[in-house]
């Protein structure tokens, strides 16, 4: 594999085990908001409005990538002919 698809590999990697860690904390957070409904519900309120503000910054963080990706791969130069590689056209017996 090239360099550039190593990197694009790793960095996804890396992206998956924060994101698996992420959902792990989301989780816990339920839990603690599930607890806290027992025991204090205006702090359970309170909880709720910054895990939806979370989630709200998230999702646009989420659809500027999904853009940025977009706009990167239409920015790549397109390959010149002598790039290609040659096919031909009828194979040859």
């Amino acid at each position: 594999m090239n360099d550039k698809v190593m990197t694009l590999s790793c960095s996804t990697r890396e992206l998956r085990i924060e994101r698996n860690a992420a959902d792990a904390q989301r989780f816990e957070l339920k839990l603690l908001m599930a607890r806290l409904n027992i025991v204090d519900k205006q702090s359970a309120g309170i909880l709720a409005d910054i895990m939806g503000m979370h989630e709200g910054a998230r999702s646009k963080i989420r659809e500027q990538a999904i853009m940025d990706t977009l706009i990167a791969t239409e920015m790549r130069p397109a390959p010149k002919k002598n790039d290609l590689p040659s096919v031909p056209l009828k194979p040859k017996v």
